[in-house]
């Protein structure tokens, strides 16, 4: 590359922007880029964009300056050091950003009122960068591959499924984490699926394909457990944090077979869990809301009765739900074997085995769906899902 003289000069000013400090680029024109790299002053970082190569110096406390090289899209960083090379010649293609204050969040670059040769309210954003992983879709920041996060830039955590909307995530399932409190603190990873038409989105709690043994203890279904896409339980105490405000609670079951496809479901309004005086994990006395069955000739089924209607109802949490019988009382989640919201022993069981997983007659430990006749649509189930239904 040629060489010639050059004195540095100030001929603009870029800045990374957060809340609180900003890092200010000066853009210089650079001398001795080579004298500089070999008494360790720079170090070749790698190929990036000018953008990347900024926000990456901001993020590093001991960065004081970055070059980018527009002819091979280079990155270096300098952090400091005692030699002060002279400024007789530069690398062409090369300038040299000296940072004024350090940060690390988004680049933008501005015009500084020295330089302005237009009115101001002409002046114009240069470049943007998607953080988290986000990539440029347009002129937008597209978050979908962020994992949860939203925002102008993808810089923000999603404190529900419904923060996901418009924010570049597609219809169907999307696996997050979601940070409910905003602080930090109870954050989980669960399933969301969105329904962008409507603009509404559904909050996984749960969902079982009866494929595996979750016969566990009641301390394993207060903290939650995941054994794959179809079999995951979220815990009783992020349902309870969750549903501090009354929601809509849909429960699904799917069915998938060469003879029957499609699903029912029962929606129920104001539905609040929590823990009383006692200590027992209970569910508030919901209502209906809505319900869909399934017809399956010559006679339809029909829709799901999971949570009796207007009725307060325990989780399995011995010695707080007990039925009496002819033996004494009896812990019914060890009848089911199985967590659950229970009225009375052995009417539901939807975190049960499946007839696919476990063949044969039925059993306390089988799927028992009240409202479905298991014995017509058994070879058929898919698996069952509790969400939470969002409205933006």
């Amino acid at each position: 590359m040629a060489a010639t003289k050059v004195i540095l000069f100030a001929l603009q000013m870029m800045t990374v922007q957060a809340q609180s400090p900003n890092t200010l680029y000066r853009k210089q024109a650079v001398c001795n880029l080579r004298d500089r790299i070999n008494n360790d002053c720079f170090t070749l970082e790698r190929e990036t964009t000018k953008i990347g190569c900024a926000a990456e110096c901001s993020a590093k406390s001991a960065c004081r300056q970055f070059v980018f090289s527009s002819q091979d899209s280079s990155c270096y960083h300098q952090s400091a050091c005692s030699y002060a090379p002279s400024c007789s010649d530069f690398d062409a293609g090369l300038t040299l950003y000296t940072s004024e204050a350090q940060a690390s969040t988004r680049l933008r670059q501005v015009t500084t009122p020295q330089q302005e040769t237009v009115k101001s309210d002409q002046t114009t954003l240069a470049e943007q960068v998607c953080e988290n992983g986000g990539t440029f879709i347009g002129s937008v920041c597209n978050c979908s591959g962020t994992g949860g996060k939203v925002g102008q830039y993808c810089e923000s955590n999603a404190k529900s499924c419904s923060d996901l909307l418009g924010f570049g995530y597609t219809n169907g399932d999307h696996l997050v984490m979601l940070h409910p409190n905003g602080d930090g603190s109870n954050t989980f990873e669960t399933y969301c699926t969105l329904d962008l038409p409507s603009r509404s989105a559904r909050l996984h709690l749960a969902r079982s394909s009866g494929s595996y043994d979750t016969s566990y203890s009641f301390n394993t279904y207060k903290y939650g457990f995941y054994l794959g896409e179809k079999d995951f339980w979220l815990g009783l105490d992020k349902m309870i944090a969750l549903t501090s405000t009354p929601q809509t609670l849909v429960f699904k079951v799917y069915y998938n077979s060469s003879e029957l496809q499609g699903y029912v479901y029962i929606g129920y309004k104001n539905v609040t869990f929590y823990i009383d005086s006692a200590g027992a994990y209970r569910a508030n006395q919901p209502s209906l809301a809505y319900y869909k069955g399934l017809d399956i000739k010559p006679t339809p089924v029909n829709y799901l009765e999971l949570l009796p209607n207007s009725q307060v109802i325990d989780f399995f949490n011995s010695p707080y739900f007990l039925s009496s019988g002819p033996g004494g009382p009896t812990n019914c989640g060890n009848i089911a074997k199985r967590g659950w919201w229970y009225t009375t022993c052995g009417i539901t069981n939807p975190m049960g085995w499946s007839y696919k997983a476990l063949p044969g007659s039925t059993t306390s430990s089988h799927l028992l769906l009240p409202g479905v006749n298991i014995t017509r649509v058994k070879e058929a189930f898919d698996y069952f899902s509790l969400v939470i239904v969002e409205q933006q």
